[in-house]
């Protein structure tokens, strides 16, 4: 066995994904996964919890990284500049090169109900986070809540589209175009008002 690999963390997120991929998540357990990956129960239980979090702990920080975008923003009075670079960043960032990956995994979550409901806390979490983010610019309730709103609806969209596309755009590219759709709703909607 192949324990002290530094790719360990890496070899037990493609074992599981294989199992949950050929067996169902419900159906795989720890010790198959560690079997999988040529290591120990024990190896596992140091780089996750359990088994939900092969799917869920790579983005642990990812809430606190969206609060430091937002943080280390360019000095401006406009919010919708701010939702923009703060959504562009991300996905730039955070995303590059791993859309199997994010294929893979939603096609896991949406086959079970508990990693769907798990799936839409961290939603919840990363929406709070932006908020807080605009809280701490100085926006008020109302506007940090709209604006974490958006961006985070912009961004599960995009990445949605961005799995989808094989066309090889990146997934800036699906956030630019919700945050105009909506920008364009907006106007219409004021216009018509």
């Amino acid at each position: 066995m192949g324990r002290w690999e530094p790719n360990t963390r890496a070899r037990l997120e493609t074992a599981a994904l294989e199992l949950f991929l050929e067996h169902g998540f419900a159906e795989t357990t720890v010790p198959q996964i560690a079997a999988r990956a040529e290591l120990t129960n024990r190896t596992f239980f140091r780089h996750f919890r359990d088994k939900r979090e092969v799917l869920f702990s790579a983005g642990d920080d990812f809430p606190e990284r969206i609060t430091g975008i937002i943080r280390g923003a360019p000095k401006t009075d406009d919010l919708w500049e701010l939702v923009r670079y703060g959504v562009d960043t991300a996905a730039r960032n955070f995303f590059p090169n791993r859309r199997d990956y994010f294929r893979l995994r939603r096609a896991i979550i949406h086959s079970d109900p508990g990693l769907r409901e798990r799936d839409l806390g961290k939603q919840a979490d990363l929406a709070a986070a932006i908020r807080a983010g605009f809280l701490d610019l100085g926006y008020d309730d109302q506007q940090a809540t709209m604006a974490a709103q958006v961006s985070a609806v912009a961004m599960h969209d995009a990445i949605d589209r961005w799995i989808d596309d094989d066309s090889g755009a990146p997934l800036e590219h699906f956030v630019r175009r919700n945050l105009d759709t909506i920008q364009a709703m907006a106007r219409a909607a004021g216009t018509s008002a």
